[in-house]
């Protein structure tokens, strides 16, 4: 598969996307795939970069088909065969929420990832900002959404997450405080 092609391709769907979820933030998930996926053999790699490229667009390849279409005549000339290209679209399906295999795995870390550290955190208040949200309910939806419900699949993955995991906590301990004081 030529990914820089691919690359090309989605660059510009990302250009209209939030801050968060724009062409950079696909290249942070490429740059965690390639330190994760070392762990792994037997990986589909085109399936893998197919995944990380094409993370953000889930949405509008369900809802828009001649955009599929567009993407699935991208894949035949890079080709991957017509049955792989079906399998592409499940895994980029349930990628998020419910991964089963392992490049659906690696990706799925390597985007939640960012939702920790430095970055996860001006990533979180620049949203939370943009919604209207309190500081409060920002830092809710850390507590009980980031560190409760997400959890990351690969080994990798968790030991990556630990030093940020730490500095995130750590931060929204002493913003807590700050507030109450």
């Amino acid at each position: 598969m030529n990914i820089k092609k691919l690359k090309t391709f989605v660059k510009s769907y990302y250009d209209a996307k939030d801050p968060r979820h724009n062409f950079s933030h696909i290249e942070r998930i490429l740059k965690y795939t390639s330190i994760i996926k070392k762990d792994f053999k037997n990986i589909n790699i085109n399936k893998l970069y197919f995944l990380a490229l094409f993370h953000g667009l889930n949405k509008k390849i369900n809802s828009n088909k001649n955009f599929k279409k567009e993407i699935v005549i991208l894949l035949k000339k890079c080709n991957i065969p017509d049955k792989e290209i079906n399998d592409y679209f499940i895994s980029l399906s349930r990628h998020i929420k419910n991964p089963l295999t392992i490049e659906e795995k690696i990706i799925h870390d390597a985007n939640f990832l960012e939702l920790y550290g430095a970055l996860g955190i001006a990533k979180a208040f620049i949203t939370g900002g943009f919604k209207n949200q309190t500081l409060d309910e920002t830092i809710n939806i850390f507590e009980n959404n980031y560190f409760k419900k997400i959890k990351l699949k690969t080994n990798t993955g968790k030991r990556l997450s630990r030093d940020k995991k730490c500095f995130t906590k750590m931060f929204l301990k002493n913003l807590k405080k700050e507030l109450n004081d």
